[in-house]
């Protein structure tokens, strides 16, 4: 089993634009089709995957 591995890095790689309110919370559904995103005000967001074409 090939894995991959991650590096992490400073560059910004997207913008996802719709809370307003600070993102304290993200994650990736198990699929990695979906991203969740919680903002301060108690809102989720659940955005599709731009990578996933």
């Amino acid at each position: 089993m090939n894995k991959k591995k991650v590096y992490a890095t400073r560059k910004c790689l997207r913008t996802m634009k719709g809370h307003s309110s600070s993102v304290p919370s993200v994650v990736f559904s198990p699929d990695g089709k979906y991203i969740a995103s919680r903002s301060a005000d108690d809102t989720i967001k659940i955005w599709g995957n731009p990578d996933d074409r």
